[in-house]
């Protein structure tokens, strides 16, 4: 009768797509986003939080990285994933990953009830 062995076993434990990742891995992405961010809306940007699964440290080699984007004045969520899709088009080719980008306003952030916005607030980390 074949065996399976320890390797073969520990291998498929060790898919791509069950590694963990830790925010560490991803931390220069951050900052390169942060950064251009910045440089798009000076002002205007009140905060970047990390959210989704980096910020609760269940990241896998599956996950995208879920960036909630919160500007000061109103927010228009159409006009500014067009602005930023060049910016993010291009770090996400650098970095091979893939890049959630949600904008908001900071009125929307601290009054909405929305569960998302509720998780964010709670579970999120500032970038």
């Amino acid at each position: 009768m074949p065996t399976v062995s320890r390797e073969h076993s520990s291998d498929a434990a060790a898919s791509p797509r069950r590694r963990s990742r830790a925010r560490e891995e991803i931390q220069p992405l951050l900052e390169e986003l942060k950064a251009a961010l910045g440089d798009l809306y000076g002002e205007r940007l009140a905060r970047v939080v990390l959210y989704g699964s980096f910020a609760r440290g269940e990241a896998t080699d599956a996950s995208d990285i879920d960036v909630l984007v919160v500007l000061r004045g109103e927010v228009d969520e159409r006009t500014e994933i067009k602005r930023t899709s060049e910016m993010l088009y291009a770090l996400q080719t650098k970095h091979r990953e893939l890049i959630a980008l949600l904008p908001i306003s900071w009125g929307e952030y601290h009054a909405r009830a929305h569960p998302l916005m509720v998780n964010v607030r709670r579970e999120g980390q500032l970038v």
